[in-house]
């Protein structure tokens, strides 16, 4: 069995608007995939995007997706990579959305990877839109190396398919330091889940204790001869464990404690792997909506 262990990689980006020439065709989207921002005529979500493109001398439709916000029917930003018409930066679906104040998170499977999520950070200023951060699960390598794996943000209540409602992430400042969280978990096992924080309008990890002694104590409720690799996370993050505690506790079959100590021994290296851009260098774009769609 392939040993799995976790990375991340995260984009940092400036606030970049840049308009674009034309006009954006708008098409259909599932309600699953849209919201509407309470009090505003804004909307956020994934839109479907209609270019052409030349492939053996011949003039092709395509199509993707394009994660933005729409302003008053009128205007909508973007998420892209400037000079491309589709790129590794453009959603998939499966959205999930949080707000907060001015900020608005959504988080999505890739169009062209359909096992990588990405979460765009976007803040509303009025009618305009800046896109502040986005990250993505990846690879990371060098010593410890480590494999990707994908991940989630924790949707607060339920959504349907039929009819289709979309699905809503809580941001909130859950340890009072000013700064809101959103909790993520880490798939395909949903095992850790972690916090994410907006500080200094860029997303980072957060390893306050504090929000880990309740996920630490839930575990430590659960009647199992074995001990869960959760519970060892989270007793970590929480202050309670030390990795000479888990190096002595853990099994080591099936790499449990190899998995684990190796996690947790990198944590400080956590928030610059998730800013690493990857290649990709996202900017938010600015079109005109086509009229009489």
């Amino acid at each position: 069995m392939k040993k799995l262990r976790w990375a991340f990689v995260f984009f940092l980006l400036a606030a970049i608007t840049t308009a674009e020439a034309g006009e954006f065709d708008l098409s259909e989207t599932s309600p699953r995939e849209v919201v509407s921002i309470p009090g505003k005529n804004i909307k956020a979500g994934m839109f479907r995007y209609d270019y052409q493109e030349v492939n053996e001398g011949k003039i092709e439709d395509e199509s993707t997706n394009k994660a933005g916000i729409i302003v008053n029917d009128e205007v909508i930003y973007y998420v892209s990579e400037e000079g491309m018409e589709h790129s590794g930066v453009d959603p998939g679906g499966d959205n999930n959305f949080g707000v907060y104040k001015d900020y608005v998170l959504m988080d999505s499977w890739s169009h062209w990877s359909s096992h990588n999520r990405m979460m765009y950070l976007f803040r509303l200023k009025g009618t305009n839109v800046e896109l502040l951060d986005m990250i993505s699960m990846g690879y990371s390598g060098g010593k410890g190396e480590m494999y990707g794996s994908d991940f989630m943000s924790v949707i607060d209540g339920e959504w349907t398919e039929s009819p289709p409602t979309p699905a809503w992430t809580k941001v909130q400042d859950i340890d009072n330091d000013g700064n809101p969280e959103v909790k993520i978990v880490i798939l395909p096992n949903a095992i850790p889940e972690l916090y994410l924080e907006i500080k200094n309008d860029r997303l980072h990890v957060d390893l306050n204790p504090a929000l880990y002694k309740p996920l630490f104590e839930r575990e430590k409720l659960k009647k199992r001869k074995k001990k869960t690799s959760a519970y060892y996370i989270y007793g970590f993050l929480a202050g309670e464990l030390t990795l000479d505690d888990i190096k002595v506790m853990s099994e080591s079959r099936e790499g449990q404690r190899e998995r684990i100590i190796s996690f947790l021994k990198y944590r400080d290296k956590w928030d610059a792997a998730f800013h690493n851009h990857g290649g990709d260098k996202p900017v938010l774009l600015k079109k005109y909506i086509k009229k009489g769609r």
